[in-house]
């Protein structure tokens, strides 16, 4: 499965981010940054969040932005850094799910909007890892697989479909078909995954609930 990161900022988006091009996004963050016209407040607590935003910098070829005006540290969660970035009408990267649950608690406090979305860049794709039981003798390796059994059942997948925030879906399913969002085939593995659903009475017959038509490569 997976989720998505967004780009938000003050609704008059000074620095001209809206739109679906991460990279442009952040040039143009920088470039009126430069300019006094726009701040970028960034977790800065080594988070995935803080790692995502990193790549972003240097694929734009940015660098020294730390120690630029316009760019100010919060050095807290993703709530929290919404929340300074509202206080002060700046940009900042978050996870859809947690800008859409203060969309929700804060409402018309809440000043900043999503401003660019839907770039591969931002996705955000889960995935479970069973460990080598031989390698890992005291792990609970049956609880683990039936876990990952669940999670790939149609019961599984339907939880994770069906999981909304603010009345939108946030997971959306790439079992049996990575290829839709860039990721490795990994056919084999489901092929032995199915067979193993099958043997244990889960259903194999899974719904296709994936945004890759509205993400850009």
């Amino acid at each position: 499965m997976y989720n998505d990161f967004v780009i938000i900022g003050p609704q008059s988006d000074p620095a001209g981010v809206a739109g679906d091009n991460a990279t442009l996004a952040m040039i143009n963050i920088a470039s009126a940054g430069d300019a006094g016209n726009a701040i970028f407040v960034s977790r800065s607590d080594s988070s995935g969040t803080h790692a995502l935003e990193q790549r972003l910098w240097t694929s734009c070829g940015i660098t020294g932005y730390t120690n630029s005006s316009w760019y100010w540290s919060a050095n807290s969660g993703m709530a929290a850094t919404i929340r300074v970035a509202n206080e002060k009408g700046g940009y900042t990267i978050s996870d859809r799910g947690t800008c859409l649950k203060l969309q929700s608690t804060m409402n018309d406090t809440l000043r900043l909007v999503i401003l660019c979305e839907n770039d591969s860049t931002l996705l955000n794709p889960y995935g479970i890892i069973l460990l080598n039981s031989t390698r890992y003798p005291n792990i609970q390796s049956d609880l683990a697989t039936d876990f990952l059994l669940f999670m790939i059942s149609n019961e599984g997948q339907a939880l994770i479909a069906n999981y909304t925030v603010n009345g939108q879906q946030l997971f959306f399913l790439v079992y049996g078909h990575p290829e839709d969002i860039g990721l490795p085939s990994e056919n084999s593995t489901v092929t032995y995954l199915n067979n193993l659903l099958k043997q244990r009475g889960y259903g194999v017959n899974h719904k296709t609930q994936c945004r890759s038509s509205s993400i850009e490569g």
